[in-house]
């Protein structure tokens, strides 16, 4: 064993352990689990990290450094502790393996001692997969891409008479959709450099 911790008391305990890797060690098992046999136990943000570290690989579904809207640094020591602190300095550099997303997020310093790092970023609605999916995107710009389309096809297949306008309609709701777009579309990466905590 390389490291051990533990906690008792109904409430929420966070557990750190700071360990040398032994020489020669290549895999390392973590085990949790409780002493009485009628305990409720549950176990949330298990993580291990390497002493002073900079980078973080972002989760899959970031694709784009626009995603990434701000980073943030939050107590670790419960689940109330909602204080958010900004970051100091950071940027998305290309990732060091081809796994997971194609970015990974790197700090000036590693969190303080006690402090987590929280990514704020946008998550891109999933594609429909068939006609009767369902998504959680807003309606109106569901509905405002859908009338983009409807009047391209209108202006595309109508009289000679009404293509203006069915051309003008389309402009109108092309423009409205974009403005729509950058209330919900990632936006443009926000860096930030503070200096103390306030």
């Amino acid at each position: 064993m390389i490291a051990s911790q533990s906690a008792d008391g109904v409430a929420w305990r966070p557990l750190r352990s700071a360990f040398a890797i032994p020489t020669g060690c290549d895999e390392i098992e973590i085990r949790l689990g409780g002493a009485e046999a009628d305990a409720v136990i549950t176990w949330d943000n298990l993580v291990l990290t390497r002493t002073g570290r900079r980078q973080y690989a972002l989760p899959d579904w970031i694709t784009r450094r626009q995603q990434v809207v701000e980073v943030w640094q939050r107590r670790a020591d419960g689940p109330g502790e909602d204080i958010l602190q900004a970051a100091e300095w950071w940027r998305i550099v290309a990732g060091p393996t081809a796994s997971g997303s194609p970015f990974w997020l790197e700090v000036a310093a590693a969190p303080a001692p006690g402090h987590i790092f929280v990514i704020e970023a946008l998550r891109p609605y999933a594609a429909l997969a068939t006609d009767a999916s369902t998504t959680t995107a807003p309606v109106e710009w569901i509905v405002q891409g859908a009338l983009v389309e409807a009047y391209r096809e209108l202006k595309r297949d109508a009289p000679a008479a009404d293509v203006a306008r069915y051309a003008a309609l389309q402009r109108e709701a092309a423009e409205e959709f974009q403005r729509l777009s950058r209330l919900f579309q990632p936006r443009v990466t926000r860096r930030v450099m503070l200096t103390g905590w306030t």
